[in-house]
């Protein structure tokens, strides 16, 4: 599982759209034990940006725990991968995606 750690959010979008590419920034807020079923994304690689919360995030079959206070934390997503997050408190995050792509639920999971 690759994570990168970033002072703010704003240095973490800074390092992760270097060039000229366009990308596709989504906010998200779960409320406590609320889920993102595994799902994929076929063409697209995505970066989970978070900076506050308790929560656990797998991807295929790897799993971490993150306690977030002070800090932007950066999941990275490849195409393909199939990928969960499920929050323990009240979180706000962001994926940002390298290109527009569909949303494809696994079966399993």
């Amino acid at each position: 599982m690759e994570i990168a750690i970033f002072e703010n959010f704003k240095k973490a979008l800074e390092s992760l759209t270097i060039g000229e590419d366009e990308y596709v920034l989504v906010r998200h807020l779960l409320s406590p034990r609320e889920k993102v079923k595994p799902h994929y994304h076929p063409k697209a690689t995505e970066w989970l940006i978070i900076d506050k919360g308790i929560f656990d995030v797998k991807i295929g079959n790897e799993q971490r725990s993150g306690n977030l206070t002070n800090q932007t934390t950066v999941f990275l997503f490849p195409k393909g991968k199939i990928h969960a997050i499920e929050a323990k408190t009240k979180i706000e995050y962001f994926v940002l995606r390298d290109k527009k792509d569909k949303t494809i639920y696994a079966e399993r999971g």
